[in-house]
């Protein structure tokens, strides 16, 4: 098989035209999506003409989608304008544990707590502790959101104090900015993410943890994960890929 996809961006649309839908619905579409996206499976057959109308409003995002993804780009202008998140494979792996019900249950959790901010506290057995382990990396993928947004918002704030003084409402926008501040991933919180990770670091060596971007690290594993299949965080730190992501910025 060509370029194996292992994300998608699973935009808003898709959640506005099926939040409305039963479980069940939610279940197949997901399904469905997934099949098209990570897999050359032959996609199941639409239940009725409602779901052919929600499936003809999001097949063309899909193939564009896909199309971008196979080629290692991204659909930077509709991303801009479009809410969204990356849908991981691991993540479909999950849905493909389960039935129609709880995988419906599922997605819409995941939703929810992106496109929303609602985290649901009842979810069916076993979508509840899969939600769990997705929540764990959608958490840094909101953190990096929100990192991003801080800066976007400090930069426009240091052009307005070059064109005029500071007065009480850009003091107040500064100290929200700072609220907003994350703090960084740290080493032991990747490793709880990726427990078939061994921490093989030498007790003399381990003073070049300190400097390592976990986050970045962290990324980087969610796009490739042949990566994690090393099983070692020395192969990891020394890996091409790693210090090409860091060279890179």
């Amino acid at each position: 098989m060509g370029n194996q996809i292992t994300k998608f961006m699973f935009y808003e649309l898709y959640w506005s035209l099926i939040k409305n839908e039963s479980d069940q619905t939610a279940g197949r579409f997901i399904k469905r999506i997934c099949q098209y996206m990570f897999t050359g499976n032959k996609l199941p057959t639409l239940k009725d003409k409602k779901e052919a109308f929600i499936w003809s409003n999001i097949e063309d995002f899909l193939i564009r989608s896909k199309e971008a993804e196979k080629n290692g780009k991204n659909l930077k202008t509709l991303n801009q304008k479009m809410r969204h998140f990356a849908f991981l494979e691991t993540y479909y792996r999950a849905v493909d544990l389960m039935d129609d019900e709880q995988s419906g249950a599922y997605l819409k959790a995941l939703c929810k707590y992106m496109f929303e901010g609602i985290e649901t506290t009842e979810v069916i057995p076993p979508a509840d502790a899969y939600f769990a382990l997705a929540k764990l990396k959608l958490s840094l993928s909101k953190t990096r959101s929100n990192a991003a947004k801080t800066s976007r918002k400090t930069e426009k704030k240091s052009h307005r104090n070059e064109l005029s003084a500071v007065g009480e409402n850009d003091i107040r926008e500064t100290g929200k900015a700072i609220e907003e501040e994350v703090k960084p991933m740290t080493f032991e919180e990747f490793m709880g993410l990726h427990p078939a990770i061994k921490d093989d670091i030498y007790p003399n060596g381990r003073g070049v943890l300190r400097s390592v971007d976990w986050a970045m690290l962290n990324e980087l594993i969610e796009t490739d994960k042949p990566l994690e299949q090393s099983h070692s965080l020395y192969w990891l730190l020394q890996s091409e890929k790693y210090r090409a992501a860091i060279k890179n910025g």
